[in-house]
């Protein structure tokens, strides 16, 4: 599920061209195969290296395939994206930020 936003719908708050979001949840591999960064628990925003990828990865298949099989979905958030969304070319709107708690 993905949903769009505008930033800055209040008064005084600006809300012009490029203050769209798009916040994204679904899969953790279809999400983390778009993102190009991460927030970790602290803030801090990271490169999406490979080896961050795939220990993610691994650590959803720990938690879905354990005794308690936990349903994993991962949360991501591009920021800045241009009001008339479907002119943007799907390349667009990859290099997503993926959330992770």
């Amino acid at each position: 599920m993905s949903v769009l936003t505008r930033r800055g719908a209040g008064a005084g708050a600006g809300g012009g061209a490029g203050r769209h979001s798009l916040f994204v949840k679904g899969a953790p591999e279809s999400v983390l195969a778009r993102c190009t960064h991460a927030m970790l628990g602290g803030g801090a925003v990271v490169p999406m290296v490979p080896e961050l990828r795939a220990s993610l990865l691994a650590t959803v298949g720990e938690l879905a395939g354990g005794s308690e099989a936990l349903r994993c979905l991962a949360c991501a958030v591009r920021h800045n994206l241009p009001a008339d969304v479907s002119a943007t070319p799907p390349s667009a709107l990859a290099g997503c930020l993926a959330v992770l708690f």
